[in-house]
């Protein structure tokens, strides 16, 4: 089996579900009881926390531990406007649904939402960025890297430009494609809060973090009990908060004993790509981002190519939302022309791909293409 569609899940790492599968069985323990089965949970957590908190440099008591990262950007976007009148929120375009139908429900609420346009390659302009903020905005958003298209923006110049502009204003970061892989420099950045997710590293799904910044106060979506500091409701899932830690331990170390084998995976897939005929490379044309291709086909649907190679146990993205024959919003906002919109490829890599994989699946994808533009009756020349 070839998977390269990390960008959307990765397998759970042997070792993580070894993490969980103790927990389990032996330290089942809610973490809020005041008895020693308690405790012990309540300590493993605790570890934990610390684990996590020391890869973003900040302090364990910042982390709120969520469901997942898309849960992490609601809080983030609701919570910077509760009880606020009057205020505006700014977004980039070709954020995670996760967001950009957050803000649309908070149009709906009467919020307004600015959103900055990306260029060609899914990047947003901090002077842009910047320019949109004023007085009244409570929250600008931009993720660190774009999941579709692997874009990488510039935080480092955004977050200082918009506490320039507004120091009040809150800056919030989703950081899903990026945590673990990639460096993050929250106070550099000037972060008032970030999200990630432990499925994307090899971890369980159903577990996700959110920085928040200390002196910055999210209210809590669920009302129940004063878990996480009484800024999430809920019992915690000690075993899958643990799992994550875990995870992000066997990540960073593959990041840093294996960085030049994910840059020959993705230099050797942007030679076999760029050697396809009819091919339009929708990602950045450098590497700061090594992890995620996005490119499209002339003559051919993606859902038909990516059942083909399924057949082959080779698997990736088509990268669109086709319910209804749409290019995705992140294919619209880069204006990706009509004639590959159809033909969207996303395919991404994480710690259990290597670079002998690659001339295999693009043998394959090859092959699938010949065969799919023979009955669309595309050809170079036409």
């Amino acid at each position: 089996m070839i998977y390269f569609d990390n960008a959307a899940t990765t397998p759970v790492h042997p070792e993580v579900a070894e993490v969980i599968n103790h927990i389990l069985l032996h330290e089942w323990g809610n973490p809020s009881s005041l008895h020693h089965i308690g405790f012990e949970a309540e300590k493993r957590m605790r570890e934990a926390g610390r684990v996590l908190a020391r890869g973003l440099g900040v302090d364990p008591s910042c982390l709120i531990f969520t469901s997942c990262a898309s849960e992490s950007n609601n809080t983030a976007l609701w919570g910077a406007v509760r009880g606020k009148t009057g205020v505006n929120v700014v977004m980039a375009q070709a954020e995670h649904s996760s967001v950009e139908k957050t803000g649309l429900a908070l149009r709906e609420a009467g919020v307004e939402v600015r959103v900055i346009p990306v260029d060609r390659e899914g990047f947003v302009a901090p002077d842009q960025v910047a320019e949109a903020v004023d007085d009244k905005t409570a929250l600008v958003t931009v993720m660190q890297v774009n999941n579709e298209l692997g874009s990488r923006n510039d935080l480092a110049a955004i977050g200082p430009m918009v506490k320039a502009k507004n120091p009040k204003t809150l800056f919030h970061v989703d950081g899903t494609q990026a945590f673990g892989k990639l460096p993050v420099k929250l106070e550099e950045w000037k972060v008032d809060s970030y999200s990630a997710s432990a499925h994307k590293i090899h971890g369980p799904k159903g577990v996700g973090l959110l920085y928040v910044r200390q002196g910055v106060n999210y209210p809590s979506l669920i009302a129940g009990g004063g878990q996480m500091g009484g800024r999430r409701a809920g019992t915690e899932n000690v075993a899958y908060i643990c799992a994550m830690a875990k995870a992000y331990d066997l990540v960073q170390a593959h990041v840093r004993d294996h960085k030049e084998e994910i840059l020959a995976i993705y230099h050797r897939a942007m030679e076999r790509i760029r050697a396809l005929d009819g091919v339009r490379v929708n990602s950045p044309a450098q590497p700061l981002n090594p992890y995620i291709i996005n490119f499209g086909l002339e003559g051919v649907r993606a859902e038909v190519l990516l059942h083909m190679m399924e057949g082959e146990e080779m698997y990736f993205s088509s990268g669109s939302a086709c319910s209804k024959g749409q290019a995705s919003p992140v294919i619209e906002a880069i204006g990706v022309p009509d004639a590959y919109r159809e033909g969207i490829l996303r395919i991404s890599f994480a710690m259990e791909n290597s670079p002998d994989q690659v001339d295999p699946f693009f043998d394959a994808l090859e092959k699938y293409v010949r065969e799919i533009r023979k009955v669309t009756g595309w050809s170079k020349n036409a």
